[in-house]
């Protein structure tokens, strides 16, 4: 279920006959035009400084797995496309599989799907700041309604500190791909990756 809203009072349409889009970016603009309903998990939002344009991306997050999305913006037809292209991305895709959304791959999934964005990357990374910032409300959510012992690190999968504790110790884990590699733990959105280069940090000074 892809969900897509615009909120500038500017249609799909209206957006695909300005001639100043290249046809890219119009037809992505055409294409999701349609919106649906979604139960939102999380949202995020971002403005960019450069022309003080908004975007609000709202997740749908089950069962290990991002069932979809929507938007809302009033920028531009390159930061309504940018915010499409990432929701169409993510649509029923498995956490695990998220690799901690690299804001490299992200952006280059929005200019293989685009075309070049020159002049028009801040439009694009301001949806990822967003889409960044959304899983982020998600982690939050999911850790304010966690009833374990110790704390949740991994709200992807459900990881607690313990468990990255004991399996850096045991298997002398240095780096977070280790850990990720070995339990998964920051493979999904990624927004615990800088919380486990600490506990890494932290067991590696106990050992000393």
């Amino acid at each position: 279920m892809c969900l897509h809203g615009f909120t500038n009072g500017r249609s799909a349409s209206n957006f695909a006959t300005v001639p100043v889009y290249p046809r890219k970016v119009a037809d992505i603009l055409v294409r999701r035009a349609n919106v649906d309903q979604v139960s939102v998990s999380a949202t995020g939002r971002a403005a960019s400084f450069a022309c003080g344009c908004f975007v609000e991306i709202d997740l749908e997050i089950g069962g290990g797995v991002c069932r979809g999305g929507r938007f809302r913006t009033n920028g531009c037809g390159y930061m309504t496309a940018s915010a499409a292209t990432l929701i169409e991305t993510l649509n029923e895709k498995k956490l695990r599989d998220l690799h901690g959304l690299d804001d490299h791959q992200l952006l280059a999934s929005i200019e293989t799907e685009l075309g070049s964005l020159i002049g028009r990357r801040q439009c694009a990374e301001v949806c990822i700041t967003a889409l960044h910032k959304s899983f982020e409300a998600y982690r939050a959510k999911t850790i304010a309604e966690y009833a374990g012992e110790t704390a949740l690190i991994c709200t992807c999968f459900g990881i607690a500190e313990n468990t990255i504790v004991d399996s850096i110790a045991a298997n002398g884990l240095s780096t977070v791909e280790e850990v990720s590699a070995e339990l998964m733990a920051g493979r999904g959105c990624g927004s615990c990756r800088g919380l486990i280069d600490e506990i890494i940090d932290a067991v590696g000074a106990q050992t000393m």
